[in-house]
């Protein structure tokens, strides 16, 4: 994979041409734009779409006379910081296109380029743009989509789409109605028949007997587990006598 950070011009007062090749070996299609802050540099194609497994050629016309003499007259005014002493560059945006977004993307190739989080995540390469009296490549290689961030939700709504048949959502318990609390004598039908309720008494009663709580009995099951239990464990009746301590038997 091929990641330039930056394009060298051959230091020449004409114009000069050189290639730059969009690379997609992904199976997905994108829509690139290019934008440059240098006045000297002109790209031909600067946007378009990018085809899955294709590749795109960008000429790069760049005339170092007329960057000279963009800096010479900047050098003569007063006003030093002006923004032909930024670095100059070229950026390149990418993003997915379908047929559901492709009228988007068209949107999106006027729009101008800012520096909010959306742009930042499609910027795809920031190319420095340099001149070198050496050797200068003619082509340099950039797979797609390098940085960019590919995965892009759709937070605006989309122009293109009829909505016309699109009905008013309800509330999800809008047809809810609030149900009815269980009444003392329904709850007694509920029972079995041989289960009774006690309520408790106050506990200003003189005496804590079985009747203190809220309770619910059933028919008697101890004499079942006392018998069961003595079947297992039967009870003796031998009464063993005890000597008094230090006395033999």
């Amino acid at each position: 994979m091929s990641y330039p950070k930056e394009i060298i011009f051959p230091t020449a007062n004409k114009l000069v041409v050189r290639r730059l090749l969009l690379r997609n070996a992904t199976r997905m299609d994108f829509a690139v734009k290019l934008r440059t802050n240098s006045a000297a540099l002109v790209p031909e194609p600067s946007q378009g779409f990018l085809r899955a497994g294709h590749t795109q050629s960008v000429l790069l016309r760049f005339n170092s006379a007329k960057n000279a003499s963009v800096v010479l007259n900047h050098l003569n005014n007063s006003n030093k910081d002006s923004t032909i002493f930024q670095k100059q560059t070229l950026k390149i945006y990418c993003r997915t296109v379908n047929r559901k977004t492709e009228a988007d993307c068209r949107r999106w190739f006027l729009s101008p380029t800012d520096e909010s989080k959306e742009s930042h995540n499609q910027l795809a390469q920031t190319l420095k743009i340099k001149t070198s009296k050496g050797f200068t490549p003619l082509e340099t290689v950039l797979d797609l989509p390098c940085m960019a961030l590919i995965i892009q939700a759709q937070q605006y709504p989309v122009l293109t789409v009829d909505d016309s048949d699109t009905v008013t959502a309800h509330q999800i318990d809008s047809d809810t109605n609030t149900a009815c609390m269980i009444s003392e004598s329904e709850l007694l039908e509920m029972l079995p028949p041989d289960c009774t309720i006690s309520t408790a008494k106050g506990i200003e009663e003189a005496s804590w007997n079985n009747n203190s709580f809220w309770y619910v009995t059933s028919r008697p099951i101890c004499g079942v587990l006392e018998k069961f239990f003595d079947s297992i464990f039967p009870p003796d009746d031998r009464q063993e006598a005890i000597a008094p301590c230090g006395a033999t038997r």
